[in-house]
């Protein structure tokens, strides 16, 4: 919705630029990833290029110019590559990323209008120099050539090398997050540390050199980028990896805490209630309540990463696609909804202790209807199990109590509680009902 309004925009922008500036026609195309303006005038080209979609390569929503020395030429430029024989002093930004609003885009357009305008008749004298223009064609060239095909083509450049070049080089380095935005941003310092490395790897470009040269004898603050321009710092919580998951982090240990209260109270309720009228209950501890909270609190620290209560940004809604954030909403709602329905059912999953009689729910059923009732007369054993085999014969140190009843059916301490609180206060319980205990090393016959 937003890229939609920006292209709209623009006709009129563009439209306006082409009527001061008496082009002869404007044509208009889009794809999934670019919209173009093509404004032709009796011997160059300009072209307004606004990128729709997010990519690592370049942020969505960023608007800069290609330069045509001849209306019928495929070969373009970009303004740093050209600005050396028009403004060689000139080192302001003419790339606008993550534009979203009227007033960035008014504000960004203006920039790029006022310097072709100011540069209209040197572009067109430009043109008409064959001996420049062949100048300027043959620095690209020899550029193109060693920073991204690394070999000599057998004629002139093809235009899928151009466009190539331009969506591998040029955007990268100066629409993206790279080390011209630490210029843009004032951090001198970071972007000679980070431009000496290139340099050292003979990786810059011929704008990127100059630009090298003019920081290293840069005394005070370069403006390089207008404010009612500037999207860097606005958008940089919401662009930025590290920034976008402390946002979310900070989100989801809010939800943990929240949430978990709620399943630990649903906890605790269930247990009040199952306990009510025992001698001793065993039930699942209610801080556990925070262990089923942990999913949906991931998932709402994506939702509620702005905050609650708060709007999306704009910036998130230029950045991600319509459906993300409704989907992370559904998926949240859905992650709450199953896991409180999970914590309710596995509440029920405990033993519990009358006076004569003891019942429980091994919770191997998701719904927590099949209890088990086993009255101490019917005692027939009470085993000691050493440990366990698992399923590959290896033997399982991990000790447990086993109540054997007349009709079969056996409880196993193991799952429900220790060693230690069996003998402390269950054994006291039943210790009427049995003669001895049975001490066994693997208890798998009785169990399986």
């Amino acid at each position: 919705m937003i890229i939609t309004k920006r292209i709209k925009q623009l006709h009129q922008l563009v439209f306006d630029f082409s009527h001061d500036t008496n082009a002869l026609e404007v044509a208009f195309e889009e794809n999934k990833k670019l919209a173009e303006w093509t404004v032709k005038y009796n011997i160059v080209k300009l072209q307004f290029v606004l990128t729709k979609k997010e990519t690592v390569l370049c942020p969505v929503s960023t608007l800069f110019c290609r330069i045509y020395l001849g209306k019928n030429e495929l070969f373009f430029y970009h303004i740093p590559e050209i600005a050396e024989y028009l403004e060689p002093d000139n080192y302001k930004c003419y790339y606008f990323p993550y534009i979203e609003s009227e007033e960035r885009l008014d504000a960004c357009f203006s920039v790029l209008a006022a310097f072709l305008k100011k540069h209209y008749g040197k572009i067109n004298e430009m043109a008409k120099s064959a001996e420049m223009s062949s100048k300027i064609k043959e620095e690209k060239q020899k550029e193109v050539i060693r920073l991204f095909t690394q070999k000599e083509p057998e004629k002139e450049l093809p235009e899928v090398i151009l466009y190539g070049y331009e969506t591998y080089v040029l955007l990268p380095r100066y629409a993206a997050d790279s080390t011209y935005r630490e210029f843009l941003c004032g951090e001198y310092e970071k972007a000679l540390q980070l431009y000496d490395k290139m340099e050292a790897k003979g990786r810059l470009t011929n704008y990127e050199m100059r630009l090298y040269a003019f920081i290293k004898e840069l005394k005070t603050s370069y403006e390089a980028l207008p404010d009612e321009c500037n999207t860097l710092l606005d958008s940089r919580e919401v662009t930025s990896p590290s920034a976008e998951g402390k946002r979310i982090l900070r989100a989801a240990i809010v939800c943990e805490l929240v949430l978990g209260m709620l399943f630990s109270a649903i906890v605790a309720v269930v247990n009040a209630i199952l306990s009510s009228g025992t001698v001793y209950y065993l039930g699942m501890p209610w801080y556990v309540g925070f262990l089923f909270a942990g999913v949906p609190a991931v998932f709402g620290g994506i939702v509620l990463r702005n905050g609650i209560g708060k709007q999306t940004s704009t910036f998130d809604k230029l950045i991600n696609p319509a459906w993300a954030e409704p989907f992370a909403r559904i998926v949240f709602v859905v992650a709450l909804g199953g896991m409180l329905f999970l914590c309710f059912c596995l509440s029920f999953a405990s033993t519990a202790f009358y006076k004569e009689h003891m019942t429980y729910n091994e919770g191997e059923a998701l719904l927590p209807t099949e209890i088990t009732t086993c009255y101490y007369a019917e005692l027939k054993q009470v085993y000691y199990s050493e440990g366990v085999y698992n399923d590959y014969g290896d033997s399982i140190n991990r000790p447990a109590y086993l109540f054997e009843f007349e009709d079969g059916t056996v409880w196993n301490s193991d799952g429900f509680t220790s060693v230690k609180e069996v003998e402390e206060h269950i054994l006291p319980i039943v210790d009427s009902y049995y003669k001895q205990i049975v001490r066994i090393k693997a208890r798998n016959e009785l169990i399986e």
